[in-house]
């Protein structure tokens, strides 16, 4: 792959899988086919789950639009917005819910995930990170810059096309100004990436930025529950989405939302697992 050649499929990706990865994947699939036969999503109520995936690429389509059905399937799309409202009232939550959200800003969630979800009736939240973020109409004014953590680089979404989905009736969310992992800055740091992010995203967007997702987002590891959540409550944040996996139910903190991340092609006994008791 070229130094400045982005990304832009699953399989280019996974070519610069090492053998160790794809065994463990392979062997992680095989263990899950297994236990998923225990699980049951019909036989459980009163939850709110909370997918969440970095990207929807050209060859992820089809395995979205089959996952989406398959939420349908068992429970009803609610908003980041919805979702975060019932929790802070405490109210009692009756069946079974799917609120689905994406982390990083990347541009292919734009271009292939923004249309199925418009056509579906799906309402979905996408965190941004500021710095990532160009100016301009297009895919053509999008920067391009390495995946998090990683050496590949993706392409990232212009404020333009954030506005557009937006204005589609998707909830655009702060995930740091710069992507930092916010254990390992200074309190004055952490404070200011959380602040500048939120309000970068106001200024541009015209509106409130009431939710916050934790890059990385692990609990005690990626962040600290009593420090950083506060910061995000005096902020001005209404959620704070961690990466911890669970079921959200009733008196749950909007300020802890625990998440089930998800690759776009898992076969649907993945998702029986993580949504199933």
């Amino acid at each position: 792959m070229s130094e400045e050649r982005c990304v832009a499929t699953v399989k280019e990706i996974t070519q610069y899988w090492s053998w160790r990865t794809k065994a463990r994947v392979l062997f992680d699939s095989a263990r899950l086919y297994l236990i998923s036969h225990t699980r049951w999503i019909d036989r459980t109520s009163g939850w709110i789950r909370f997918p969440f995936y970095h990207h929807i690429f050209s060859d992820e389509q089809a395995g979205f639009c089959k996952q989406l059905e398959y939420m349908r399937n068992y429970g009803e799309f609610i908003s980041l917005d919805s979702a975060v409202r019932l929790l802070h009232t405490g109210e009692r939550i009756d069946g079974r819910y799917f609120c689905i959200t994406f982390d990083d800003g990347i541009g292919a969630c734009y271009d292939y995930a923004f249309p199925i979800l418009a056509d579906k009736g799906v309402p979905a939240a996408f965190f941004i990170v500021p710095e990532y973020v160009s100016s301009g109409a297009d895919r053509d004014h999008r920067s391009c810059r390495p995946l998090p953590g990683l050496k590949m680089k993706v392409n990232y979404m212009t404020w333009d096309e954030c506005m557009e989905m937006k204005n589609g009736g998707m909830a655009i969310g702060s995930h740091t100004y710069s992507h930092s992992r916010l254990s390992q800055l200074s309190d004055a740091d952490a404070y200011g990436e959380l602040r500048r992010s939120k309000e970068i995203i106001e200024k541009n967007l015209g509106g409130r930025c009431d939710h916050f997702a934790c890059p990385w987002g692990m609990p005690g590891i990626d962040y600290i529950p009593e420090k950083h959540v506060l910061m995000a409550k005096e902020i001005g944040y209404k959620s704070f989405l961690t990466v911890q996996r669970g079921v959200t139910t009733q008196g749950d903190s909007p300020f802890a939302i625990r998440r089930d991340f998800l690759y776009a092609n898992s076969a649907p006994y993945i998702l029986r697992y993580f949504f199933g008791t």
